[in-house]
């Protein structure tokens, strides 16, 4: 445990204190801003930040915050094993415990990236629109929606916080995906591309198969899935889902980085 957590401290401030955590974050933003610009000239100062937030939810550009969550840490295997940093650390404390504190820095980074990048977009929105507007198309429409009870005035920041905590615990787990691919081919470009192909490998796959809501992880991430029609459940769900696949995707992570070692 005691070298788990070491390895854990030692990734995080590899990346959430590297200038590339920012820049996720703030490039995840400026892509937000940037999806939803011609929804902006269009109704000018006549809007508010929530209904432009959520046509940003319905942009082509959507998808691209895998990319940034994946920014800060999927590529830190491909970095070890480059300057070999990987040898020394796994001779000093071993195999498994620089696989598993790597890949939770890894998912913790992903997941902070892209929270971060969240508020940093809702937040520039509110620089030039109130957050909310009385009786507003999108407060009509999110009234059908799993977190519907959040929508007051006194606790409406729950409300993003739960839905910007879904998104970027998605985030987290292609993250760890990707470092797991990183085993196979350690680069960093296809390390940094992985969560896109993944995410469209597996809603291709979950479309053929027919499985239900609760496994299309597009649909999941956005926080569109009632779960025993409680709140509780429905925010725990997803975090558990996405939390619970980056583990497996960890040991996986683990297995291949031992693996590479070996065989070099």
């Amino acid at each position: 445990m005691r070298n788990f957590l070491h390895f854990t401290a030692s990734g995080l401030r590899r990346t959430v204190l590297a200038p590339s955590f920012v820049g996720a974050a703030v490039g995840q933003c400026a892509l937000s801003l940037l999806s939803v610009y011609e929804e902006i000239t269009l109704v000018g100062a006549d809007s508010t930040a929530s209904y432009l937030y959520e046509m940003g939810i319905y942009a082509n550009f959507w998808v691209l915050f895998l990319l940034f969550g994946a920014i800060p840490g999927a590529t830190l295997f491909c970095a070890d094993w480059e300057n070999r940093y990987i040898r020394f650390s796994a001779a000093r404390a071993g195999k498994a415990a620089y696989g598993a504190g790597t890949a939770a820095a890894c998912y913790l980074a992903g997941t902070g990236a892209v929270f971060v990048g969240e508020w940093l977009f809702l937040g520039a929105l509110c620089l030039r629109y109130p957050l909310l507007a009385p009786g507003s198309t999108v407060i009509n429409s999110w009234m059908s929606t799993p977190f519907a009870p959040l929508l007051t005035p006194q606790r409406i920041l729950l409300f993003y916080a739960a839905r910007f905590l879904i998104k970027a615990c998605c985030a987290g787990f292609f993250s760890v995906a990707a470092l797991w691919v990183s085993t196979l081919l350690p680069n960093v470009f296809v390390a940094l591309a992985s969560p896109l192909l993944l995410n469209y490998l597996w809603e291709n796959v979950a479309i053929f198969l027919k499985l239900p809501a609760p496994l299309l992880f597009a649909s999941v991430a956005k926080g569109n899935i009632p779960i025993q029609d409680s709140l509780l459940w429905t925010a725990l769900y997803p975090v558990a889902l996405f939390t619970g696949l980056a583990a497996v995707f960890g040991a996986l992570f683990t297995a291949g980085a031992k693996r590479r070692l070996e065989h070099g």
